[in-house]
């Protein structure tokens, strides 16, 4: 084989004899000239090849013979033979193993300082299923899948619209993964794309699996545990971005798009919001908000309330609490933190574990060790409650990963509440409050609206307006501000 690649460079040719998974097919054109097709056999599309570019390329020698090669432009007319597919004449020197890895077929001859780059990806799909995260009651019912083309056209198919621009990159010196940039270009503002863009570009990873993986390279502070970035596996949600203004990311082999900016407002809004009635989306958007400051502070009020200030809570309330502690044999707060660690053991092994075994163990074990630790000693019943409501409050944020990060956040402000009583506990929430009001996505603040937002942009926070009177975020400087006209 390595005598036949003479045609190619030797950067090619290295590549060829390292990886028995390449293939080279030779079709003769005179005695001493043929055409030389290399590819790479798990890349490409073999049954395509083999009907649209090996056959095409076959038949125009039978027409041609040796004029192919001597009297014609040969890259122009196998072009003309090989239509469906995207093809680009590079000169020889210049191929590389990227051309072989990302799925196209080199076309070169003898005599010849150029060589066709045809592409012919394999497209390897999946069914497309309901999403298993973001569950809606009311609305479209698919997800994204790890094909980028599939994805691209459950977007499309939702918003046709000539103003959506889909700009590509590739990312990952080892990977080189497709990574796919959406916004309407005349909704979206400029300042923002731009921005991203240049995220983008600046990225030097040796590769990319995820789209988490460009998630972390498009935050700026990398210590602060919310996230700045809405990951989702909607494409409703995705195209509810792209009208709002907001500018979408979309990563080959990876189920989940990218919605930037993302603010602390637009985390608790959930698909069912925009398609149930507006009264209801302010209950349920309400309740979503109370139950974040549940998952946050009801550990460490317990604390302070109980070890420090029990005088503050009413007197028949304060006896229960002591009496439900009696015999535990550990302080309030190593109790607390000792309940925190069971809960996120449970959790921990129920996502890990087979789904058949998960719900059973997860109801089993959590009723056997929650009932043996309270007989033994370990905690107390009231501890029980106020660790489980924090759990299940958590988990009523639309996004996982915030419900995540407000039971682990409620950590340092049980430990402050334990250390320093109530003192402790206002002052960590407050360094809380500051901390978010000091963070950003993609230059917007993450508090906004409720800081240094516009009056305008309050029609969709916890008080949803009507349809009608809902504009594009401000804050977001969209080029068309109006949604929606009212009806005379």
């Amino acid at each position: 084989m390595g005598v036949k690649l003479h045609v190619f460079n030797e950067a090619i040719r290295q590549f060829a004899r390292e990886n028995d998974d390449v293939v080279q097919r030779v079709i003769p054109i005179v005695p001493d000239q043929s055409f030389h097709l290399l590819f790479l056999q798990m890349t490409v599309d073999i049954e395509r090849i083999e009907r649209f570019i090996i056959q095409p390329v076959e038949g125009a020698v039978r027409h041609w013979g040796e004029d192919l090669v001597t009297s014609l432009e040969w890259e122009e007319e196998i072009r003309r033979w090989v239509v469906p597919f995207t093809v680009k004449t590079v000169p020889i020197k210049q191929l590389t193993p990227g051309d072989l890895l990302e799925g196209s077929v080199l076309l070169a001859t003898e005599g010849h300082p150029r060589a066709l780059v045809i592409s012919a990806p394999a497209k390897i799909s999946r069914n497309i299923d309901q999403p298993i995260n973001e569950v809606a009651i009311r609305g479209p019912k698919d997800a994204f899948t790890e094909n980028t083309d599939q994805n691209l056209t459950l977007v499309r198919r939702r918003l046709a619209d000539p103003a959506l621009r889909v700009k590509r990159f590739v990312v990952g010196r080892r990977t080189r993964t497709a990574v796919y940039l959406l916004y309407l270009a005349d909704v979206a503002d400029s300042d923002l794309v731009k921005t991203i863009t240049d995220r983008i570009n600046r990225i030097d990873i040796d590769g990319v699996l995820d789209s988490a993986y460009i998630e972390k390279q498009m935050t700026d502070n990398w210590f602060s545990p919310f996230p700045r970035v809405r990951n989702t596996e909607r494409p409703d949600v995705v195209v509810a971005g792209l009208l709002e203004g907001r500018v979408a990311i979309l990563v080959d082999n990876s189920t989940e798009a990218l919605v930037l900016p993302c603010d602390f407002n637009s985390i608790f809004h959930a698909p069912d919001d925009v398609y149930d009635h507006w009264t209801n989306s302010i209950l349920l958007r309400g309740v979503r908000f109370v139950a974040s400051v549940i998952a946050v502070s009801v550990p460490p009020a317990y604390v302070t309330f109980l070890a420090y200030s029990p005088g503050a809570m009413p007197l028949k309330l304060t006896l229960l609490m002591q009496q439900a502690r009696y015999g535990v044999a550990f302080p309030v707060v190593l109790e607390a933190l000792f309940v925190q660690l069971l809960l996120e053991i449970l959790k921990e092994a129920g996502l890990h574990m087979p789904t058949t075994v998960a719900q059973i163990f997860g109801i089993i074990g959590g009723i056997i060790l929650s009932e043996s630790g309270v007989r033994a000693g370990f905690f107390s019943e009231s501890m029980l409650v106020a660790i489980g409501v924090t759990g299940i409050a958590s988990l009523s944020v639309p996004l996982f990963r915030l419900g995540t990060t407000l039971r682990l956040l409620g950590l340092p402000l049980l430990l402050s509440a334990g250390f320093l009583g109530l003192y402790g506990f206002v002052m960590a929430g407050m360094f809380v409050l500051a901390h978010l009001a000091g963070l950003r996505s993609c230059d917007v603040p993450y508090l906004s609206p409720y800081f240094l937002g516009r009056w305008s942009d309050f029609k969709d926070t916890i008080i949803r307006m009507p349809a009608p009177f809902i504009t594009r975020p401000a804050m977001l400087n969209p080029r068309d501000l109006i949604r929606a006209k009212k009806r005379k």
